[in-house]
Formats: structure tokens, C-alpha cells, sequence
């Protein structure tokens, strides 16, 4: 998304500031100022994919570094469970996020993410230099993204969690 509630400036700031990285986008057709203003900041490392079905998700997944789940600051945001952590994790592929408390909580303690200071562009910048910063460093988080996913995220955990709920309600 293109908008402040994802930090798209902020995050389009970071990429500018790193040589060799391209923002690649997914979702509706992004449009006017905003837009604008990143296509002159980033130029062609600046990708628009298209609205994504199943397959051309895990295949522009499979093309990335590293997943972006970068959201501002607010209660909202400090209490959801972005499906992106998931999805990229289950693909193997280490989340950059920003310093909510859902998002600290997810990935943070599955040691496949690095968590950046702020919201600051400076703070993105940081952190997803810090995931790109080796190839030793990138492996070993892809192993600990998968190895969470099926751990936390997979359809038979969340059976067995929505059946234990339903059983305790029910007693």
C-alpha cells in the first residue's frame, strides 16, 4: 500500500538510501501525488506488480530479499496480526518491520526479522540493511522464518487452537 498508514514514504526514503535495493509493490493501481513522488525518488527501482492473485504473490514473494511489514504507529497497528508476517515467513523469506507491538511479538521472537528503531526513514534504512547485511545472516533467518511459520502459523496449529477455544467455551 501507498499510504502514510503503511509507512510508504518512510519506506521508499530507506530504499532511495541503499544502493542496489528496488521497492517492489503489490495491490491496487497506485495513483497521484504520492506515487508520483516516489516513482521521481526511486525511479526504476521503484516496481509496480500488478493486483496479485495466489500464484503471482508466491512468485513475487519467492523474488524478494526481504518482506516489508511496515505499519504506523497506533493502537490499531499494535494489536493486529498482518497476514504478511506469515506469508513471508512461511516462504522463507525475513521480514523488515516497523516497532509495533504485534509485529515485535510475531517476529521478533521467531529470530527471522529485524525490527527497525522507529518509524523513521533512517530506522527502515537501517534495519533492512541489517537483513541484506550478509548471506550467512539472510539464510539462517529464512530457516527460522519457515521453521516459525509451521510452528505458529500453519492451518493445524490453528485448528488445534480454534478447537481447544471452542472446547473451553464450551465447558
Amino acid at each position: 500500500q501507498t499510504s502514510d498508514a503503511h509507512c510508504f514514504r518512510q519506506s521508499v526514503e530507506a530504499v532511495a538510501a541503499l544502493d542496489g535495493v528496488s521497492l517492489a509493490v503489490a495491490g491496487p493501481e497506485p495513483v497521484g501525488g504520492v506515487w508520483n513522488w516516489a516513482q521521481n525518488v526511486l525511479g526504476d527501482r521503484l516496481i509496480y506488480l500488478g493486483w496479485l492473485d495466489r500464484k503471482g504473490m508466491a512468485e513475487a514473494i519467492s523474488s524478494s530479499s526481504v518482506g516489508l511489514v511496515t505499519y504506523q504507529n497506533s493502537p490499531t497497528h499494535d494489536t493486529n496480526r498482518p497476514n504478511k508476517v506469515f506469508e513471508f515467513a512461511a516462504a522463507g523469506l525475513p521480514v523488515v518491520g516497523t516497532p509495533n507491538k504485534s509485529i515485535r511479538h510475531l517476529a521478533g521472537r521467531g529470530g527471522f526479522a529485524s525490527i527497525a528503531k522507529d518509524f523513521s526513514a533512517d530506522a527502515f534504512r537501517d534495519a533492512i540493511g541489517e537483513a541484506l547485511s550478509s548471506e550467512v545472516n539472510w539464510i539462517a533467518r529464512s530457516i527460522s522464518a519457515r521453521s516459525w511459520a509451521q510452528a505458529e502459523g500453519s492451518w493445524t496449529v490453528s485448528e488445534a487452537k480454534l478447537l481447544a477455544l471452542y472446547s473451553e467455551l464450551l465447558d
